[in-house]
C-alpha cells in the first residue's frame, strides 16, 4: 500500500514527534523503576514497549534479509522482555500485590542480555 505523499509527511511528522517525546521522556519526569515513583516507572514502560512493539513489526517484513528480520526479532523480544519487568514493577508501585519468585530479576536480566547479544551476532 502506498501512500499519498501529504499522508506521507504527515504520518513521519507523528512518527518523528512521538519518537522524540520517548527519548526526551527520562529527563522530563523522575524515570526509571529504581525510585519507585509510579510515573518514573510508567515512563520506563513506555519507553521499552513502543519500540519494541514497532521493532516486532519491522522484523515481520518480507521485503528484509533474513538475518535482519532475526536480529530484529531477537531485539524486539528483549526489549518486551524488559518492558514485561517494567509493567510488574509498575503494578508494584501502584500497589498490587505479586507474588514473589526468587531469582527473577537475575534471569530475566540474563535472557535479555543473551537476547541482545544474540540480535547483534545475527546482524
Amino acid at each position: 500500500m502506498t501512500l499519498a505523499p501529504g499522508i506521507r509527511r504527515r504520518w513521519l511528522t507523528v512518527a518523528a514527534v512521538v519518537w522524540t517525546g520517548l527519548a526526551v521522556l527520562p529527563w522530563i519526569s523522575s524515570f526509571g523503576p529504581l525510585n519507585g515513583d509510579r510515573e518514573g516507572v510508567f515512563a520506563a514502560f513506555l519507553v521499552t514497549a513502543v519500540p519494541g512493539l514497532l521493532i516486532l513489526a519491522a522484523s515481520r517484513r518480507r521485503e528484509l534479509l533474513g538475518r535482519l528480520r532475526q536480529a530484529l526479532a531477537l531485539l524486539a523480544f528483549s526489549m518486551l522482555l524488559t518492558a514485561g519487568g517494567n509493567s510488574l514493577r509498575l503494578l508494584s508501585a501502584l500497589g498490587v500485590a505479586l507474588p514473589a519468585v526468587p531469582g527473577l530479576d537475575f534471569t530475566t536480566t540474563l535472557v535479555i542480555w543473551a537476547l541482545g547479544l544474540a540480535a547483534l551476532i545475527r546482524l
